[in-house]
């Protein structure tokens, strides 16, 4: 009956749930149809682990295994580049936990099956019965993995879905419990009533970042001079991504206040007089890590108020610097005050002779050297401005409608 043909289908096809991985399916199968093994399940659908993750098409497989393809699609990791692609977000390798099978009791005792978003390393209890999430036997201590040959109890005999004691959750694994469960179409996002400061600040973050955030923050806040690195030990980021996701929930109060603390104790284990003292000294890799997001839409709001944060705390003298450019010399060139001031080359020259920074002479052949001292005075002139293209589209306006608004003096 079980012969290796693709178009056959398992006889006994009850339930379809939208948040299974294809590994998932492929074992509650096996065992709702008494294969002996789960291998025996694969070599019946004619499928392996290894040609899925590197993305072969499911469309045979929901149809032997009677599911939907989109929702087959939707939740199985998939090799994607140098990372893993699942509810159409791109995470690292290592936080997809492909060996070990993990699970909350509570669930597996409402329903028999594994949930994709048990496969995040970084979610560490469930967020609905608040539990820990759990990967190996009760009563033997026995791992379990995908080629285990029951999807229930242990092979000692104990059952997985034994109740536990309810812990206190922290905020990142709630807060990551409730997206996961969104993006795995367990949950409507109307349904969620509650909303963080975290998403005020980063708003539609991918997870992987968020992760990363959550975790260099909670780890600067514990040694601020350690300027540990973006990818942290597992053991270790455990402990502080509920410290860093604490303080990043207070929105933007909360991240000026992680700034500040930052950059004063920083501040005191770095020479003030060092020619390299400036926002890459005062905050650290943090600043090197928040500028490569500078392309990212959910990164801008943070972006901005560390630039002002940078503009207002920070003193700016010889080798010193605003936020995302380190200057090492006196002056600096038009191209690195450009960026220093947040706009393009050709509006800085006319910024510049608009100051007296830059004599109209000097616009001409090879570009000229300006003081770093004037460089942040005009930086802190320009917090707060927008350009004619932003204010026409915060008024609703036409661009050439500005300069005329402007010499009535009603802007």
């Amino acid at each position: 009956m079980y012969g290796q043909v693709s178009e056959s289908k398992f006889p006994l096809r009850r339930n379809s749930y939208s948040d299974e991985t294809s590994t998932a399916l492929v074992l509650r199968r096996s065992l709702q149809n008494g294969l002996c093994s789960v291998a025996d399940g694969w070599r019946f659908v004619h499928y392996s682990r290894a040609a899925i993750w590197a993305g072969e098409d499911l469309s045979r497989l929901a149809h032997i295994c009677g599911a939907s393809v989109d929702d087959l699609n939707w939740s199985t990791p998939r090799k994607h580049g140098r990372g893993v692609q699942v509810f159409g977000q791109t995470f690292r390798l290592g936080e997809i936990v492909r060996q070990r099978r993990r699970w909350c009791p509570a669930c597996l005792k409402e329903s028999a099956y594994s949930r994709a978003s048990w496969d995040v390393a970084a979610l560490r209890c469930c967020e609905v019965h608040e539990q820990p999430l759990r990967d190996c036997c009760f009563s033997c201590g026995k791992a379990t993995t995908w080629q285990s040959g029951n999807f229930e109890a242990c092979a000692c005999g104990a059952r997985y879905d034994r109740a536990q004691d309810r812990i206190e959750l922290g905020s990142f694994d709630r807060w990551l419990g409730r997206r996961l469960r969104v993006l795995s179409g367990a949950t409507a996002l109307s349904e969620l009533s509650e909303r963080s400061g975290f998403d005020d600040l980063f708003p539609n973050v991918d997870l992987q970042d968020a992760i990363d955030c959550a975790a260099k923050v909670g780890a600067l806040l514990a040694d601020p001079l350690a300027a540990p690195k973006i990818t942290l030990k597992k053991g270790e980021r455990g402990a502080f991504l509920d410290t860093g996701f604490d303080a990043l929930s207070q929105g933007e109060s909360g991240f000026i206040e992680f700034l500040t603390y930052l950059s004063g104790a920083r501040s005191q284990g770095v020479a003030s007089q060092s020619p390299s003292w400036g926002v890459a000294a005062a905050y650290g890799s943090f600043a090197t890590w928040l500028s490569s997001k500078c392309d990212q839409p959910a990164f801008q709001k943070a972006l901005q108020l560390a630039r002002t944060h940078a503009r207002k705390s920070i003193t700016i003298k010889q080798g010193s610097a605003v936020f995302g450019t380190t200057f090492r010399r006196p002056t600096a060139s038009l191209v690195e005050g450009a960026s220093a001031c947040g706009v393009g080359l050709r509006r800085f020259r006319k910024l510049a002779v608009s100051v007296d920074m830059l004599p109209k002479s000097k616009l001409q052949g090879r570009p000229a050297s300006i003081p770093i001292r004037d460089v942040a005075k005009l930086s802190q002139r320009l917090e707060g401005s927008v350009t004619l293209a932003g204010a026409a589209r915060m008024l609703g306006v036409g661009r050439h409608i500005i300069p005329k608004l402007i010499e009535a003096g009603l802007l």
